[in-house]
């Protein structure tokens, strides 16, 4: 079984963000997409998705919905407003033997992300 970690961070505040809630899909090959989990940000803004990749094809993908404008609302930041309500990424995991970490820091009007992987 693979997994999907985050660690995300509020680029408002200067802290984790925690309780945020991401949605994950898989995206097969054929346009189908399948919700996989609906899970919250821990208190140290972290999350982890186990995923069975074991019938998946070479052009299978993952992904994770991060839903920052609903969080930025939540925490009394609305007032930055902005037209960015999700942030998506997409994963190919194919080549991924164990876990792949996607930290994200997120505002209202932009993100940066990067990966790691203990697979390298």
């Amino acid at each position: 079984m693979k997994s999907i970690s985050s660690h995300v961070l509020d680029g408002v505040r200067g802290s984790d963000a925690t309780d945020l809630r991401v949605s994950a899909y898989c995206l097969a090959a054929s346009g189908e997409r399948r919700k996989i989990a609906e899970v919250r940000t821990d208190m140290s803004g972290r999350l982890t998705i186990e995923v069975d990749t074991r019938d998946d094809d070479s052009e299978t993908r993952y992904e994770f919905v991060f839903h920052g404008g609903e969080y930025f609302a939540e925490h009394a930041l609305h007032e930055l407003k902005s037209p960015i309500h999700e942030t998506v990424i997409r994963l190919d995991l194919s080549k991924v033997e164990t876990c792949c970490h996607v930290p994200i820091i997120m505002s209202p009007h932009t993100y940066s992300t990067w990966w790691s992987s203990s697979d390298r």
